[in-house]
Order: structure tokens, then C-alpha cells, then sequence
């Protein structure tokens, strides 16, 4: 099964889901900042551990056919090393995965300059393509099957070949997201490691359309924390991804970010811009803004010679900065930060543009108990989902998610369910909903209802929910002990329909029924 079945697959699957909110927790984010956005908030991360960036060479020099379709073909090499051995200085910080590490996430990023009018996914776009690991025994050419994700902005954006573009060229630019972690190899041990290389195939014809012009792999993974080990910092990584580029009318970037919440005190942070059409003699200053600190200059990283965006790939740029001892005058994010803003001005001389595909931040965040809960989440007794509400900002808002019973001093788990009934009162509580809709389970007549709430326990008077709670808070070890917390969430009608095992995509004709013939399952 290629790796773009399975994406569509995992869309189609949705289960009843117990989320229990400990180290890894995503598409979230605080109150407030409502600010216009140039790249679309695309997820935040909390690890106990890190992110690498890698980008793909030769994707402007290589070029393959398959069943008449032009590639280019790319090297990804991790850690990011150019042909000859030589690594990217553009990146800061971490360049691979430490052995052990878990992988969380692998995305794949590219932009494709297309005519005007080409649809995602017909001939002479740039969204299918093929990734392939690299070593003794794997993959046969052209490797896995990858269907990317257009995550377009809310304007088109025209391209250009130099300068700053101003109005329509009959060429757009799209940038598209790969889930690849299907596609990492495996180790001796059973884990999936991101260190080696990958070619990519991405659908480009050289001056013509489509045109890609480059790609970069993104891994976040985290590293198991105490447990007899030494205790990581929890890292929050947030991801803003989509179309944009700089125009005669518009030449300053600024980009707001927020997700992170509650930067530690004397944080580790980093810094990472995915760009395309970077050039060795066009310039531009990059700067970062932390809470109400003012923009700091941030440092060339390719020398004062080049440009923050050099091309490096080719056509293509991912530095990446990382910042210790961050200060009104040092950047970096400061200490109880829980927003910032990336700023990009092109210079008055050798002026340049280039068009983002996605900015990530990080930073390690206030997690002092330990529990991948953030101090300020127990503060508040809740947090606002940014990923819902992008205006949000409190507990009467929806996307606010509440962590009723959490406190500092203590080891918190909060458990969120969903359960079944044959009839629901009201629609459920999704991003579009309100949170005053009536979603509970019709009672009386022939309805059923599955909610663990529904009935007590004669002789202490639980409910099965609370007989857990009291079960796992009663029978643990002091020195490990967690305090639980089960909270309920939508009613969710049982549908007595089923589908077929034919059932397929309209688009990739993929089959998309897990469980056949089986009436209720969602």
C-alpha cells in the first residue's frame, strides 16, 4: 500500500478516542494575539525532545520520466550534508535524531510553481511524487507513492522568476505536505529512524510548469524522559504552513506566532524559515520579536557575505536559528513568553524576495511538575485551542479546553472520552459547534445510551467513570503517583448502517472501509 492510500485511508477512519494529555499533546495554543497572518497555523507539538530540518539537493539539476511524467529528483541527506560531504551552516542546533528517539512526526515540504488553473492533482501539478529511504536491501526506484497536501494561503500567490512580483503571471505557487513517516526505515530494534538519506521525486520539468523548487524534511521526535533516566525539557514545536510571498506592495514579512504558551525560564528556542526562490545576491534581514520585546536583528548565518536565503539547494532555503540567553537586545524567545512575531525585510540594494512554504518556532516551556502539562494550563485550569479559535481567549470562548482539578505540586492525567448512544439530543461540540448545544444522550422510550455516567453503583454510589478515577488514584506508588481526571465529552449516535468493503475514494480509489459489514463502528 503506497504512503498516499494510507494518508487517505486515516482520514476516512475515525475511532471513539480516550486522549490522555501527558508528553505528546498537538493543535493547540493561548489566548489572544489576533493578528492577520501571512502562513496558517498548521500544528504544535510538546516533546520531550526536538526537531531537525534537511533539505533536498538536486532538485534543480536532476530530472527523471515515469509513465511521461517529469521529476526532479533530490537527495535528502540526514544529517543535512550537501554531495560532497560538506554541512548546511545555515542550521543551528540539531541536525539528527538521537538513537532510541521516537519519531512523532515526519513532514515532507515542497513548492511547485504551476499555470494558473491546474487543479491539485491533475497533470501539471506538483502534488504526487515519490520518496524512497535509501540503503542495503530497501525500496526499489521510484520508492513510495506520496499525495501532498495543498496548504494554500488565502490568496493565490503569482510567481515570479526575479523580483518581487506585483500582479497576475499565469503562474501560481503552491506549497504541499507529506506525512512520510510511513516511509522511514526501520531498525534492528523496531523503531523508525529518520538518520540517512531519502531521495525524492517531485514532479518538475525545469523552466517550464510545473517547477518544483525544492523540499524539506521535517522530523519532530521526543526522547523518553526520567524513569531512571535523566529528565528532558519539555520542547514545544509549532508549525505555521501555506502560500506567501513578498510583492512591490507589500516588500516586509511579519509573521505572528503563538502555540508555545509558557516559555521556561532561560529557554532553549529555535527558528526555522522554509522559503523558496532565495538567490546569493539578493538580500534580506531576518528578525524576531518575543512577547512585547522589540524586533532583534537576527544573526547571516551563511557569513556576511550571503544573504539570509542564499539558495542553498538550488532554489531553495530552511535556515534555522537556535538562541540561548534570549534578552531585550539578544534574540530568542524570553522567559513567561507566550507569543512572538518572525519579521523578513528585503534590503534597499540587491532587494529580495521569496515565497514561504512554512516558519516553525520552538521552545522549551514551563512544565514543572513534569506531567506535560503547562504551568500556565494549571493556572487558568484550562487552555484555548487555537487550532478551534484563533480568537480566542477564556473559558467562555469556544475552543476553550478545560483541565478542571489540575495544580501545580502534582502529577496530572486527564482522560477525555467520547461515548455512544442510539439517539442524540443536540449536534456535537465540533469547531463549528457552540459550547451550550445540548449533546447528550435522548433518554426514555427504546433509546440506549453508553454513557459511563448513566448509572450508579448501588453501594458506594460511583458511576463507572469515577469507580477508574478512584481505582487509578488509589492503587499507585508515591514516588510516581499521578493524580486522574476523566472528562466527558460528545455523545455520539451508532449509526445502524455499515460500509463495504468496496468502498473506495472518489479520488485515489483507495479502500476506505477498515471494518466491513460491521453496523455502529465510527
Amino acid at each position: 500500500m503506497s504512503l498516499g492510500k494510507e494518508a487517505v485511508m486515516s482520514r476516512k477512519i475515525q475511532f471513539v478516542c480516550l486522549f490522555v494529555l501527558m508528553g505528546l499533546l498537538s493543535t493547540a495554543t493561548q489566548p489572544g494575539f489576533a493578528q492577520s497572518s501571512p502562513l496558517n497555523f498548521g500544528n504544535n507539538f510538546f516533546v520531550t525532545g526536538d526537531y531537525i530540518v534537511a533539505g533536498a539537493y538536486g532538485m534543480t539539476t536532476k530530472f527523471t520520466t515515469i509513465n511521461g511524467v517529469s521529476y526532479a529528483v533530490g537527495t535528502i541527506n540526514v544529517p543535512d550534508k550537501n554531495p560532497n560531504g560538506v554541512a548546511n551552516p545555515g542550521i543551528k542546533g540539531a541536525t539528527s535524531v538521537p538513537k532510541g528517539a521516537q519519531i512523532v512526526a515526519a513532514l515532507l515540504y515542497w513548492q511547485t510553481v504551476e499555470k494558473a488553473g491546474v487543479a491539485p492533482g491533475t497533470p501539471g501539478s506538483g502534488q504526487n511524487g515519490y520518496i524512497r529511504p535509501m540503503f542495503n536491501g530497501g525500496p526499489a526506484a521510484p520508492g513510495y507513492l506520496i499525495s501532498g497536501t495543498n496548504v494554500k494561503g488565502s490568496t493565490s500567490v503569482a510567481w515570479s522568476s526575479g523580483g518581487c512580483g506585483g500582479g497576475s503571471t499565469g503562474k501560481v505557487l503552491r506549497t504541499y505536505r507529506a506525512d512520510v513517516a510511513g516511509g522511514l526505515p526501520v531498525d534492528a530494534s523496531g523503531n523508525s529512524t529518520a538518520n540517512g538519506s531519502f531521495e525524492v521525486r517531485l514532479p518538475s520539468v525545469g523552466n517550464s510548469t510545473p517547477l518544483t523548487l525544492g523540499a524539506t524534511l521535517v522530523v519532530i521526535y521526543r526522547i523518553l524522559s526520567g524513569a531512571g533516566g535523566p529528565t528532558i525539557p519539555l520542547n514545544s514545536i509549532v508549525i505555521y504552513d501555506g502560500d506567501y510571498s513578498q510583492s512591490n506592495a507589500q516588500l516586509t514579512m511579519t509573521q505572528p506566532l503563538q502555540g508555545f504558551y509558557d516559555a521556561d525560564a532561560n529557554p532553549v528556542s529555535r527558528l526555522t524559515h522554509i522559503v523558496g526562490s532565495g538567490q546569493s545576491n539578493k538580500f534580506q534581514t531576518v528578525y524576531l520579536s518575543s512577547g512585547t520585546n522589540s524586533f532583534v536583528k537576527l544573526p547571516f548565518l551563511y557569513g556576511n557575505k550571503l544573504p539570509a536565503f542564499p539558495g542553498w539547494y538550488g532554489t531553495w532555503d530552511n535556515p534555522t536559528w537556535t538562541f540561548n540567553n534570549a534578552s531585550t537586545t539578544n534574540p530568542g524567545i524570553l522567559e513567561n513568553a507566550s507569543s512572538a512575531s518572525t519579521q523578513v525585510v528585503p534590503s534597499s540594494v540587491n532587494q529580495g524576495c521569496v515565497s514561504w512554504g512554512a516558519v516553525i518556532v520552538s521552545t522549551t516551556v514551563k512544565d514543572p511538575d513534569n506531567d506535560g502539562i503547562l504551568k500556565s494550563w494549571k493556572t487558568n485550569q484550562g487552555y484555548c485551542d487555537y487550532a478551534v479559535n484563533p480568537l480566542c481567549t477564556g473559558s467562555q470562548d469556544r475552543g476553550w479546553i478545560p483541565l478542571p482539578g489540575a495544580r501545580t505540586g502534582q502529577k496530572d492525567i486527564f482522560l477525555q472520552y467520547d461515548y455512544m448512544c442510539s439517539k442524540v439530543n443536540g449536534p456535537p461540540l465540533d469547531p463549528n459547534g457552540d459550547n451550550a448545544s445540548d449533546n447528550s444522550c435522548a433518554i426514555g422510550g427504546n433509546n440506549y445510551s453508553f454513557d459511563p455516567r448513566q448509572s450508579q453503583d448501588q453501594l458506594d454510589g460511583l458511576n463507572a467513570a469515577q469507580k477508574v478515577v478512584e481505582t487509578f488514584n488509589n492503587h499507585q506508588s508515591s514516588a510516581e503517583a499521578f493524580v486522574l481526571h476523566a472528562v466527558p465529552g460528545n455523545a455520539i449516535e451508532e449509526s445502524q448502517s455499515s460500509c463495504a468493503d468496496t468502498d473506495t475514494d472518489p479520488v485515489t480509489h483507495a479502500l476506505t472501509c477498515p471494518f466491513p459489514n460491521e453496523p455502529g463502528t465510527v
